[in-house]
């Protein structure tokens, strides 16, 4: 049997090298994963998250960190409020204090909500990728918050063509009458209101903003923020009903992916110091995305 040597076991890392022009921004582990408590408001869920755990390396005659001590303080993380996050991060400078003064955690897990149908009176779980980091440095804590929304997007180029077609299609059959009857009218729209019609997709936006260090995360408020101002956002449980108001969403919001950028920009302004957004349009008509980027300020 493996008896332990009663000898000082040999510590690499704590080895003296002759880096001392070679500074590293961060250093630590990634892929962890803890459970944790997530409150935020009236949310209160147990999620499990993909942790990063990092400090800098500052000393540059250091050869390594010591990087159980990371993984022992954040395992030992039991949930991830704004104070929490503070004091971990007070605590892996702390254990590296010959070494770093700046520590950075950040969190990636799915929020789960139950989220109502368009019309209909049923509810169903959509799940919410949350990123949540903390960066502890010289100048103090910073916090940022970011969220992933799925929406579906209507070709504003693809609609304007398909009208057209409609409209070339109704002349050619209706040819010179000066008047048609409600009953012609009616009987036409029923086999000719879609001859062409535009082509849509999923899409996605990513949202990452700047939040106070006071306060509640306000995970949902930012949510239903995004949402609400793009109108077509995916659904889970549909009934007929539902379906035909979310056709009726998408035909009123058509939207590039521009658009979409400008619409979710305009929505964050006022609201938070400082965000960067991306959204991807997964294109029906391509084999491309189309993709648009901006941040603020």
């Amino acid at each position: 049997m493996y008896q332990p040597t009663m000898n000082p076991l040999p510590d690499v890392a704590a080895q003296k090298v002759d880096h001392q022009d070679q500074a590293i921004n961060w250093v630590g582990m990634g892929e962890l994963r803890q459970p944790l408590l997530f409150v935020d408001g009236d949310i209160t869920k147990q999620v499990l998250a993909k942790c990063e755990a990092f400090v800098n390396l500052v000393e540059g005659g250091v050869r390594g960190i010591h990087m159980s001590r990371l993984y022992l303080l954040t395992d030992a993380m039991k949930g991830c409020s704004k104070a929490e996050l503070s004091q971990l991060l007070e605590s892996f400078i702390q254990t590296h204090s010959d070494m770093s003064n700046a520590a950075r955690l950040q969190l990636n897990f799915d929020l789960v909500l139950k989220r109502r149908a368009l019309v209909s009176e049923n509810y169903g779980w959509r799940a919410y990728p949350v990123t949540l980091e903390a960066i502890l440095d010289a100048g103090g804590l910073k916090l940022e918050l970011g969220v992933e929304i799925d929406y579906s997007s209507t070709c504003p180029c693809s609609k304007a063509l398909a009208e057209q077609m409609v409209l070339t299609r109704f002349n050619q059959d209706m040819g010179d009458a000066e008047q048609i009857s409600r009953r012609q009218m009616q009987a036409w729209l029923e086999q000719n209101a879609i001859y062409a019609s535009p082509h849509s997709q999923r899409s996605r936006g990513y949202v990452q903003v700047r939040v106070p260090g006071d306060g509640e995360w306000g995970v949902r408020a930012l949510i239903d923020l995004i949402e609400g101002r793009l109108q077509t956002a995916v659904q889970s449980a549909v009934k007929r009903e539902d379906e035909q108001r979310f056709a009726l969403l998408n035909g009123q919001n058509p939207m590039f992916c521009e658009d979409a950028a400008r619409t979710i920009k305009n929505a964050l302004i006022g609201r938070y110091a400082s965000f960067r957004l991306r959204v991807d349009h997964f294109e029906s008509l391509h084999a491309h995305n189309a993709v648009a980027i901006c941040s603020y300020p």
